[in-house]
């Protein structure tokens, strides 16, 4: 079941802070995703690659453009990798972000 509300972030442009600073904005865009289990298997292998998975979700593909970044509970997540199930759903698999 499609429950977890999930805010697909793409870069759109810069603003700079008072000293000059280049930071990036975002646009916003919010669907449902299902969330799945990080395997034993999946977990160990990407510790060994030195990635900490923390979440794995699906979404359709149609609304998934490649973006990098997901937020989900005011947390910001780093897509890790993609995988297409079949024409109606794709795996991302998410790392913890710290800072934006």
């Amino acid at each position: 079941m499609f429950d977890l509300e999930i805010i697909l972030l793409t870069e759109n442009g810069f603003t700079r802070d008072k000293i000059g600073n280049k930071i990036p904005t975002y646009a916003k865009n919010a669907l449902l995703a299902r969330e799945l289990q990080i395997t034993r298997n999946e977990y160990y292998t990407a510790g060994q690659n030195n990635i900490e998975l923390a979440r794995a979700i699906i979404v359709h593909p149609f609304e998934y453009e490649g973006q990098k970044l997901i937020e989900i509970d005011n947390t910001t997540y780093s897509v890790t990798r993609t995988y297409k199930r079949n024409n109606e759903e794709i795996e991302l698999y998410l790392t913890q972000r710290v800072g934006r």
